[in-house]
C-alpha cells in the first residue's frame, strides 16, 4: 500500500492527472487504495464490473480540502458569478475548474455555489471564530 501512495503522491507532484483503477483485487485492498488515492488526491476513479464492460467513474471524495482551496471558498461565499469567481481564484492561484472538478462547487445559471457537503465540511475543519 505504501508503494500505490507512493506514486501517487510523486505523480501529483509532477503535475499528472492521476487515475486509479479500482477494478482488480481483493475488496479490502482496493477499499484501501481507492481511500488513500482520494487522501492524496488522485483524480478520478473508475471501475469495470465484471457483468458489464463499461467502465464508470466512481465520485471521488475529497476527504479533507487543501488550505488553499479553503482560503478561495470563503473567498467566493455563494453565488458569485463565474467571471468574479474566477477572478478571485486566479489572483489566489487557483483555477476555478479545479473546485468544480473536485465537485467542491457546482455551476448554477452562470454562478458558483458552494456544495453543501463542501459547507458542512468546511465547518468541521475550520476553526470558530
Amino acid at each position: 500500500m505504501d508503494k500505490y501512495a507512493k506514486i501517487i503522491t510523486n505523480k501529483n507532484k509532477e503535475g499528472y492527472k492521476v487515475i486509479i483503477n479500482a477494478t482488480a483485487g481483493f475488496k479490502p485492498e482496493t477499499t484501501y487504495i481507492t481511500t488513500i488515492s482520494q487522501l492524496l488526491g488522485a483524480w478520478r476513479i473508475i471501475y469495470s464490473h465484471e457483468t458489464f464492460k463499461e467502465v464508470i467513474e466512481l465520485p471521488t471524495l475529497p476527504l479533507t480540502i487543501k488550505e488553499e482551496y479553503i482560503k478561495i471558498l470563503n473567498e467566493i461565499s455563494n453565488k458569485k458569478s463565474i467571471d468574479i469567481a474566477k477572478n478571485i481564484a486566479r489572483q489566489i492561484g487557483i483555477d476555478i475548474e479545479d473546485l468544480l472538478e473536485k465537485n467542491l462547487v457546482e455551476e448554477q445559471n452562470g454562478t458558483i455555489k458552494i456544495r453543501e457537503w463542501t459547507k458542512k465540511l468546511l465547518e468541521l475543519i475550520q476553526p470558530k471564530t
